[in-house]
């Protein structure tokens, strides 16, 4: 009982642990919509605009926000690898309480009929 306790509790930790990355890559991707958001307004403020320092400090805007946008997108998609990571492993550990079960029952029919 010990061993499929044990994948068990691993089976729990890691749907835990998948639910916190989902989590944090939902957030992540909230942070790139305001982004986003962020890059729309200042084209749309430069196309009203005709002041050069304006222009510039639009464009000098949106050119952080690109690179932020950037290295949130590559977060989301680490997160998505260790997500699916995760996943391969719960499934791992899943088809192996089975086989744990499988083989007590298995043990359980065999002590039974010594029994007899």
């Amino acid at each position: 009982m010990a061993l499929i306790d044990n994948y068990r509790r691993q089976v729990l930790r890691g749907k835990e642990r998948r639910l916190k990355l989902l989590m944090d890559q939902v957030r992540e991707e909230g942070k790139a919509l305001i982004i986003e958001k962020k890059i729309l307004e200042a084209q749309s403020a430069i196309e009203r605009t005709k002041s050069q320092s304006v222009i510039n400090s639009k464009l000098r805007i949106i050119e952080s926000s690109e690179k932020n946008l950037s290295v949130l997108n590559r977060n989301v998609a680490i997160l998505q690898e260790r997500i699916i990571d995760i996943d391969q492993k719960i499934s791992y550990l899943e088809n192996k309480v089975e086989v744990e079960l499988e083989r007590m029952e298995a043990q359980r029919l065999r002590d039974e009929r010594r029994s007899r």
